[in-house]
Protein backbone atom coordinates (compact mmCIF):
# COMPACT_ATOMS: atom_id res chain seq x y z
CA UNK A 1 0.00 0.00 0.00
CA UNK A 2 1.41 3.30 -0.82
CA UNK A 3 2.27 5.90 2.13
CA UNK A 4 -0.21 8.86 0.81
CA UNK A 5 -3.20 6.41 0.79
CA UNK A 6 -2.36 4.51 4.21
CA UNK A 7 -2.70 8.42 5.70
CA UNK A 8 -5.48 8.91 4.37
CA UNK A 9 -6.85 5.79 5.31
CA UNK A 10 -5.56 6.24 8.93
CA UNK A 11 -7.05 10.15 8.83
CA UNK A 12 -10.68 8.31 8.20
CA UNK A 13 -9.97 5.88 11.37
CA UNK A 14 -8.66 8.85 13.74
CA UNK A 15 -11.99 10.86 12.62
CA UNK A 16 -14.20 7.60 12.96
CA UNK A 17 -13.00 6.42 16.30
CA UNK A 18 -13.18 10.69 17.62
CA UNK A 19 -16.85 9.76 16.79
CA UNK A 20 -17.24 6.55 18.42
CA UNK A 21 -18.30 5.21 14.73
CA UNK A 22 -14.77 2.86 15.40
CA UNK A 23 -12.45 1.79 17.77
CA UNK A 24 -8.98 3.29 18.56
CA UNK A 25 -7.78 -0.39 18.76
CA UNK A 26 -8.68 -0.52 14.81
CA UNK A 27 -6.89 2.76 13.90
CA UNK A 28 -3.48 1.12 16.11
CA UNK A 29 -3.85 -1.61 13.73
CA UNK A 30 -4.25 0.13 10.56
CA UNK A 31 -1.18 2.13 11.51
CA UNK A 32 1.39 -1.17 12.11
CA UNK A 33 -0.49 -3.00 9.21
CA UNK A 34 2.39 -2.80 6.86
CA UNK A 35 5.29 -3.16 9.64
CA UNK A 36 6.54 -6.42 10.22
CA UNK A 37 5.66 -7.68 13.76
CA UNK A 38 4.09 -4.43 14.35
CA UNK A 39 2.63 -2.58 17.32
CA UNK A 40 1.50 0.41 18.10
CA UNK A 41 0.48 2.06 21.30
CA UNK A 42 -1.30 5.66 22.67
CA UNK A 43 0.55 6.55 25.54
CA UNK A 44 -0.38 9.46 27.95
CA UNK A 45 2.36 10.18 31.01
CA UNK A 46 2.17 12.95 34.01
CA UNK A 47 5.32 15.13 34.22
CA UNK A 48 3.92 16.00 37.54
CA UNK A 49 4.28 12.28 38.69
CA UNK A 50 4.97 9.02 37.77
CA UNK A 51 1.39 8.11 36.64
CA UNK A 52 0.69 6.81 33.09
CA UNK A 53 -1.44 4.80 30.78
CA UNK A 54 -0.85 2.93 27.61
CA UNK A 55 -3.68 1.72 24.97
CA UNK A 56 -2.06 -1.01 22.97
CA UNK A 57 -3.29 -2.34 19.25
CA UNK A 58 -3.94 -5.76 20.80
CA UNK A 59 -4.82 -7.42 23.61
CA UNK A 60 -6.23 -6.38 27.37
CA UNK A 61 -3.79 -8.66 28.78
CA UNK A 62 -0.64 -6.47 27.61
CA UNK A 63 -2.53 -2.90 29.02
CA UNK A 64 -2.92 -4.21 32.11
CA UNK A 65 0.66 -5.57 32.29
CA UNK A 66 2.36 -2.79 31.08
CA UNK A 67 0.08 -0.05 33.16
CA UNK A 68 -0.07 -1.88 36.34
CA UNK A 69 3.90 -2.45 36.28
CA UNK A 70 6.17 -1.46 33.21
CA UNK A 71 4.98 2.29 32.32
CA UNK A 72 6.39 3.52 36.15
CA UNK A 73 10.10 1.87 35.52
CA UNK A 74 10.30 2.75 31.49
CA UNK A 75 12.77 5.58 31.13
CA UNK A 76 11.55 6.54 28.00
CA UNK A 77 8.28 8.09 29.52
CA UNK A 78 9.86 11.20 31.07
CA UNK A 79 11.50 12.09 28.28
CA UNK A 80 8.89 11.66 25.86
CA UNK A 81 7.47 14.00 28.73
CA UNK A 82 9.42 16.55 28.78
CA UNK A 83 9.58 17.34 24.68
CA UNK A 84 7.12 19.44 23.38
CA UNK A 85 4.21 18.90 21.33
CA UNK A 86 4.60 18.09 17.55
CA UNK A 87 8.09 16.46 18.59
CA UNK A 88 8.83 13.31 16.36
CA UNK A 89 11.56 10.68 16.98
CA UNK A 90 12.91 7.59 17.30
CA UNK A 91 14.73 5.31 19.56
CA UNK A 92 18.12 6.16 17.71
CA UNK A 93 17.62 9.86 19.20
CA UNK A 94 18.18 9.07 22.60
CA UNK A 95 20.85 6.66 24.22
CA UNK A 96 19.92 5.10 27.01
CA UNK A 97 23.21 3.72 27.54
CA UNK A 98 25.92 0.96 26.52
CA UNK A 99 24.30 -1.94 27.83
CA UNK A 100 20.58 -0.96 26.24
CA UNK A 101 20.53 -4.97 25.33
CA UNK A 102 20.92 -5.72 29.20
CA UNK A 103 18.62 -3.72 30.81
CA UNK A 104 14.99 -4.38 32.34
CA UNK A 105 13.66 -2.17 29.69
CA UNK A 106 14.86 -3.66 26.27
CA UNK A 107 14.43 -7.26 27.56
CA UNK A 108 10.90 -7.14 29.73
CA UNK A 109 9.26 -4.01 27.79
CA UNK A 110 10.35 -3.10 24.72
CA UNK A 111 11.39 -7.46 23.09
CA UNK A 112 8.75 -8.44 25.44
CA UNK A 113 6.33 -5.89 23.51
CA UNK A 114 7.46 -5.95 20.09
CA UNK A 115 9.44 -2.79 19.88
CA UNK A 116 12.98 -3.44 19.06
CA UNK A 117 13.08 -0.27 17.11
CA UNK A 118 10.46 2.47 18.07
CA UNK A 119 9.20 5.70 16.59
CA UNK A 120 6.73 8.28 18.49
CA UNK A 121 5.23 11.46 18.36
CA UNK A 122 3.87 13.72 20.78
CA UNK A 123 0.52 14.73 19.26
CA UNK A 124 -0.61 17.00 22.37
CA UNK A 125 -0.36 18.31 25.51
CA UNK A 126 -3.57 18.88 28.72
CA UNK A 127 -1.99 20.31 32.16
CA UNK A 128 1.36 18.19 33.17
CA UNK A 129 -0.05 15.42 30.63
CA UNK A 130 1.77 14.69 27.08
CA UNK A 131 0.12 12.41 25.06
CA UNK A 132 1.97 10.47 22.60
CA UNK A 133 1.38 7.74 19.52
CA UNK A 134 4.72 4.59 19.26
CA UNK A 135 4.81 3.23 16.78
CA UNK A 136 7.49 -0.37 17.13
CA UNK A 137 8.05 -3.82 15.38
CA UNK A 138 10.16 -6.64 16.47
CA UNK A 139 11.67 -6.98 12.99
CA UNK A 140 15.01 -4.73 11.60
CA UNK A 141 13.58 -2.03 10.26
CA UNK A 142 15.53 -0.12 7.50
CA UNK A 143 16.72 3.32 7.81
CA UNK A 144 14.46 4.52 4.92
CA UNK A 145 11.50 2.62 6.46
CA UNK A 146 11.98 3.96 9.56
CA UNK A 147 12.02 7.90 8.06
CA UNK A 148 8.89 7.08 6.36
CA UNK A 149 7.06 6.20 9.85
CA UNK A 150 8.25 9.45 11.46
CA UNK A 151 6.89 11.30 8.11
CA UNK A 152 3.59 9.45 8.61
CA UNK A 153 3.22 10.38 12.52
CA UNK A 154 3.44 13.75 11.45
CA UNK A 155 0.47 13.52 8.94
CA UNK A 156 -1.54 12.67 11.19
CA UNK A 157 -0.15 14.54 14.30
CA UNK A 158 -3.27 17.35 13.94
CA UNK A 159 -5.87 14.52 13.55
CA UNK A 160 -4.97 13.08 16.81
CA UNK A 161 -4.95 16.45 18.14
CA UNK A 162 -8.38 17.43 16.90
CA UNK A 163 -9.54 13.92 18.24
CA UNK A 164 -8.53 14.36 21.96
CA UNK A 165 -10.31 17.83 21.69
CA UNK A 166 -13.58 16.55 20.38
CA UNK A 167 -13.25 13.52 22.54
CA UNK A 168 -13.11 15.60 25.58
CA UNK A 169 -16.14 18.02 24.82
CA UNK A 170 -18.47 14.52 24.45
CA UNK A 171 -17.23 12.95 27.76
CA UNK A 172 -17.88 16.28 29.42
CA UNK A 173 -21.64 17.00 27.97
CA UNK A 174 -22.28 13.02 29.30
CA UNK A 175 -21.00 14.11 32.39
CA UNK A 176 -22.95 16.88 32.73
CA UNK A 177 -26.03 15.58 33.13
CA UNK A 178 -25.50 13.49 36.23
CA UNK A 179 -26.05 16.26 38.87
CA UNK A 180 -29.19 17.17 37.40
CA UNK A 181 -29.76 13.43 37.72
CA UNK A 182 -28.72 13.00 41.13
CA UNK A 183 -30.41 16.40 41.85
CA UNK A 184 -33.71 15.32 41.32
CA UNK A 185 -33.54 12.61 43.86
CA UNK A 186 -32.55 15.11 46.67
CA UNK A 187 -28.64 14.25 46.78
CA UNK A 188 -26.09 16.94 45.81
CA UNK A 189 -23.44 15.41 43.42
CA UNK A 190 -19.90 17.06 42.43
CA UNK A 191 -17.84 15.90 39.45
CA UNK A 192 -14.55 15.65 39.55
CA UNK A 193 -12.06 15.09 36.73
CA UNK A 194 -8.61 13.33 36.91
CA UNK A 195 -6.83 16.75 38.41
CA UNK A 196 -9.69 17.16 40.98
CA UNK A 197 -11.48 19.91 39.56
CA UNK A 198 -14.81 19.72 39.35
CA UNK A 199 -16.37 19.72 35.50
CA UNK A 200 -19.95 20.35 36.87
CA UNK A 201 -22.46 20.48 39.78
CA UNK A 202 -25.82 20.27 41.31
CA UNK A 203 -27.10 23.71 42.69
CA UNK A 204 -27.19 22.70 46.62
CA UNK A 205 -23.60 21.44 45.66
CA UNK A 206 -21.92 24.60 44.57
CA UNK A 207 -22.77 26.07 48.23
CA UNK A 208 -20.84 23.33 49.78
CA UNK A 209 -17.72 25.12 48.52
CA UNK A 210 -18.42 28.28 50.06
CA UNK A 211 -19.26 26.67 53.63
CA UNK A 212 -17.32 25.31 55.85
CA UNK A 213 -18.28 21.87 54.89
CA UNK A 214 -16.26 18.55 54.26
CA UNK A 215 -14.52 20.08 51.18
CA UNK A 216 -13.16 23.26 49.90
CA UNK A 217 -11.17 24.64 46.56
CA UNK A 218 -7.67 25.63 47.11
CA UNK A 219 -6.17 28.17 45.00
CA UNK A 220 -5.36 26.24 41.72
CA UNK A 221 -8.78 25.17 41.40
CA UNK A 222 -8.77 21.51 42.68
CA UNK A 223 -11.08 19.91 45.35
CA UNK A 224 -9.80 19.05 48.54
CA UNK A 225 -11.11 17.26 51.27
CA UNK A 226 -11.09 18.44 55.18
CA UNK A 227 -10.43 14.67 56.02
CA UNK A 228 -7.64 13.00 55.26
CA UNK A 229 -9.17 9.25 54.47
CA UNK A 230 -11.38 10.54 51.88
CA UNK A 231 -8.90 12.92 50.32
CA UNK A 232 -6.57 9.75 49.89
CA UNK A 233 -9.60 7.25 48.76
CA UNK A 234 -10.03 10.19 45.54
CA UNK A 235 -6.58 10.67 44.43
CA UNK A 236 -6.73 6.99 44.24
CA UNK A 237 -9.80 6.55 42.42
CA UNK A 238 -8.37 9.60 40.31
CA UNK A 239 -5.33 7.34 38.80
CA UNK A 240 -6.40 6.34 35.44
CA UNK A 241 -4.97 2.77 36.49
CA UNK A 242 -6.79 1.71 39.47
CA UNK A 243 -8.55 -1.33 40.98
CA UNK A 244 -9.67 -0.93 44.34
CA UNK A 245 -13.42 -0.52 45.35
CA UNK A 246 -16.06 1.73 42.92
CA UNK A 247 -17.62 3.13 45.74
CA UNK A 248 -16.93 4.01 48.59
CA UNK A 249 -18.57 6.19 51.72
CA UNK A 250 -17.58 8.56 54.61
CA UNK A 251 -18.93 10.48 57.33
CA UNK A 252 -17.72 14.22 57.39
CA UNK A 253 -18.76 17.79 59.13
CA UNK A 254 -22.26 16.36 59.19
CA UNK A 255 -22.71 14.68 55.83
CA UNK A 256 -21.92 11.18 54.10
CA UNK A 257 -19.85 11.66 51.45
CA UNK A 258 -20.15 8.83 48.57
CA UNK A 259 -17.11 8.57 46.28
CA UNK A 260 -17.91 7.01 42.60
CA UNK A 261 -15.82 6.07 40.25
CA UNK A 262 -17.64 6.16 36.67
CA UNK A 263 -16.26 3.36 34.96
CA UNK A 264 -14.90 3.75 31.62
CA UNK A 265 -13.56 2.05 28.71
CA UNK A 266 -9.73 2.12 27.70
CA UNK A 267 -10.21 4.84 25.25
CA UNK A 268 -12.06 6.71 27.41
CA UNK A 269 -9.67 6.58 30.24
CA UNK A 270 -6.72 7.36 27.89
CA UNK A 271 -8.30 10.68 26.33
CA UNK A 272 -10.06 12.23 29.18
CA UNK A 273 -8.69 10.27 32.71
CA UNK A 274 -10.95 8.70 35.37
CA UNK A 275 -13.93 10.86 37.02
CA UNK A 276 -15.10 10.50 40.35
CA UNK A 277 -18.48 11.07 41.29
CA UNK A 278 -18.88 13.38 44.83
CA UNK A 279 -22.06 12.44 46.22
CA UNK A 280 -22.92 14.69 49.16
CA UNK A 281 -26.33 13.47 51.59
CA UNK A 282 -26.78 16.20 54.36
CA UNK A 283 -28.12 14.52 57.60
CA UNK A 284 -31.75 15.67 58.14
CA UNK A 285 -30.69 17.79 61.07
CA UNK A 286 -27.23 18.11 63.20
CA UNK A 287 -26.90 16.83 66.73
CA UNK A 288 -28.11 18.67 69.15
CA UNK A 289 -25.81 19.81 72.31
CA UNK A 290 -28.71 17.86 74.06
CA UNK A 291 -28.31 14.77 71.98
CA UNK A 292 -24.49 15.15 72.90
CA UNK A 293 -25.31 15.35 76.30
CA UNK A 294 -27.75 12.48 76.05
CA UNK A 295 -25.23 10.45 74.56
CA UNK A 296 -22.08 11.29 77.13
CA UNK A 297 -24.87 10.60 79.83
CA UNK A 298 -25.80 6.88 78.34
CA UNK A 299 -22.16 5.84 77.65
CA UNK A 300 -20.95 7.50 80.89
CA UNK A 301 -18.46 9.37 79.24
CA UNK A 302 -16.23 11.28 81.00
CA UNK A 303 -15.49 15.71 79.90
CA UNK A 304 -12.19 14.84 77.93
CA UNK A 305 -14.61 12.32 75.95
CA UNK A 306 -17.13 14.44 75.47
CA UNK A 307 -14.75 16.86 74.03
CA UNK A 308 -13.47 14.50 71.43
CA UNK A 309 -17.09 13.86 70.39
CA UNK A 310 -17.93 17.77 70.46
CA UNK A 311 -14.68 17.82 67.99
CA UNK A 312 -15.61 15.08 66.09
CA UNK A 313 -18.81 16.40 65.36
CA UNK A 314 -17.61 19.76 64.71
CA UNK A 315 -14.93 18.66 61.80
CA UNK A 316 -11.52 19.08 63.78
CA UNK A 317 -8.60 17.46 64.06
CA UNK A 318 -7.13 16.03 67.11
CA UNK A 319 -4.36 18.72 66.53
CA UNK A 320 -7.11 21.77 66.45
CA UNK A 321 -8.77 20.12 69.97
CA UNK A 322 -5.58 19.72 71.24
CA UNK A 323 -4.96 23.37 70.73
CA UNK A 324 -8.31 24.75 71.61
CA UNK A 325 -8.05 22.84 75.25
CA UNK A 326 -4.39 23.49 75.63
CA UNK A 327 -3.71 20.59 75.90
CA UNK A 328 -0.84 17.97 74.67
CA UNK A 329 -2.06 15.99 71.55
CA UNK A 330 -1.03 12.54 72.79
CA UNK A 331 -3.68 13.82 76.01
CA UNK A 332 -6.47 14.41 73.22
CA UNK A 333 -5.32 11.14 71.86
CA UNK A 334 -5.54 9.28 74.60
CA UNK A 335 -8.90 10.61 75.18
CA UNK A 336 -10.51 9.55 71.67
CA UNK A 337 -9.52 6.20 72.11
CA UNK A 338 -11.48 6.05 75.35
CA UNK A 339 -14.42 7.53 73.54
CA UNK A 340 -13.86 4.67 71.38
CA UNK A 341 -13.59 1.80 73.42
CA UNK A 342 -16.71 2.82 75.99
CA UNK A 343 -19.16 3.47 72.55
CA UNK A 344 -17.76 -0.09 70.80
CA UNK A 345 -16.73 2.74 67.70
CA UNK A 346 -13.78 1.86 64.96
CA UNK A 347 -13.38 5.81 64.45
CA UNK A 348 -15.10 8.95 63.71
CA UNK A 349 -17.09 8.10 60.98
CA UNK A 350 -18.82 5.05 63.66
CA UNK A 351 -19.40 7.76 66.40
CA UNK A 352 -21.55 10.31 63.63
CA UNK A 353 -23.10 7.07 62.69
CA UNK A 354 -24.46 6.52 66.37
CA UNK A 355 -25.53 10.17 66.76
CA UNK A 356 -27.44 10.21 63.75
CA UNK A 357 -28.74 7.07 63.46
CA UNK A 358 -29.47 6.53 67.04
CA UNK A 359 -27.91 4.31 69.60
CA UNK A 360 -28.67 1.28 71.89
CA UNK A 361 -29.48 3.34 75.29
CA UNK A 362 -28.06 1.85 78.63
CA UNK A 363 -30.82 0.82 80.82
CA UNK A 364 -31.03 1.92 84.33
CA UNK A 365 -28.67 0.33 86.89
CA UNK A 366 -26.39 -0.94 84.20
Amino acid sequence: MQVLELIEQLTEAIHAAAAGKATWEYFLEKLVSEMPEGRAALVVHSSRNIDGYALFSDGDRIDNDYNQYSIRINPLQPILASKPVGFIGSDAHFSLGTNTEQTELYNDILLANRMRRIAWLNFAKSNDEIFSLIIGCGAHLSADALQDSLGMLAKISPHLRRALTMRSRVDAAVERCIPALMGAVNVDALILDREQRVRSASNMANNILDEAGPLRILADGRIRFRQQEVQTACSAMLNRYYSGPVMQDFFSHGTKLSLVRLNKDPSSLYFEGATAVVLVRHFRQRSTDYDQKLFGADFKLSKGEMRAMAGIVDGRSMSEVALEAGLSRETIRSQFKSLYAKTGARGEADILRLLHRGWQRAEPGE
